[in-house]
């Protein structure tokens, strides 16, 4: 299980859960966090270490954890300041974030070439390597998952760098083979993963994006926003046709 599935989306101590039962307890970590009161900070830990110490044991044991409703309300409550203090840090430390959003209704790319979200985002992430110097170099990492998937994204990134001029010419900057890693191994990949999560549910760009977002994100979303999410930072980028409501931007400001 993912660090975003199991602070944003699961409930329970326990993993795994299933696609469509994470999809249907998305929102209870928000919802248990009110069931009481906001536990002092050390009452907290103590809570939520015993929760998942159950949830451990039950897991080990084969049968259904037993923890009372406080429980899972501290380990709510653990969950999420964990993940502001996650994006508070990395506002703090000026980090960098690009993002793709493409509308959920949007028809699948057709043909075997990099898909206009991936090109997009490569776009970003050569434009801010080049305003840094020709000593900065970009290395992709990708979240591995299905293996064929992998390969094909090999392929086709493959095919953008060295076929494209635009795909060659930022091979200069972006090192065109990406590193696939378990998402569950690297911390940097789990921190992107919730960013991504928040920016996908919480982060809307008017008035392009009418979808309604999720209101109990907004805190984390506007920790986002913090990172530099305007008008001016975010280079937009709109098409229509294959993919329409593809909006690319960088969720950072340069420093």
């Amino acid at each position: 299980m993912t660090l975003k599935n199991s602070i944003l989306d699961s409930a329970s101590p326990t993993a795994p859960w299933s696609s469509k039962q994470r999809n249907c307890s998305r929102q209870r970590p928000f919802a248990l966090r009110n069931v009481f009161r906001r536990c002092p900070s050390k009452e907290r830990t103590a809570l939520a270490r015993e929760c998942l110490r159950e949830g451990a044991s039950a897991k080990a044991e084969a049968r259904q954890a037993v923890v009372s409703r406080r429980h899972l309300a501290a380990l709510a409550q653990a969950k999420l300041d964990f993940c502001e203090r996650v994006l508070e840090l990395c506002t703090q430390h000026h980090a960098k974030a690009f993002a793709s959003i493409v509308d959920q209704e949007a028809p699948t790319t057709m043909g075997k070439g990099l898909r206009k979200d991936y090109a997009y985002l490569f776009e970003r992430f050569f434009y801010f390597l080049d305003e840094r110097g020709r000593s900065h170099q970009g290395i992709v990492v990708f979240d591995e998952k299905d293996r064929q998937q992998c390969v094909v994204l090999l392929e086709q990134m493959a095919s953008y760098f060295k076929n494209t001029a635009k795909g060659r010419h930022r091979a200069s900057r972006v090192i065109p083979e990406p590193f696939f890693v378990r998402s569950e191994l690297s911390t940097l990949v789990q921190v992107a993963d919730i960013i991504a999560y928040v920016t996908s549910w919480g982060v809307r760009i008017k008035p392009k994006m009418t979808r309604p977002a999720r209101g109990e994100l907004k805190r984390l979303a506007d920790y986002i926003c913090e990172i530099g999410l305007s008008e001016s930072a975010m280079g937009n980028a709109f098409t229509s046709g294959a993919l329409p409501l593809l909006m690319t931007f960088g969720l950072a400001r340069s420093s």
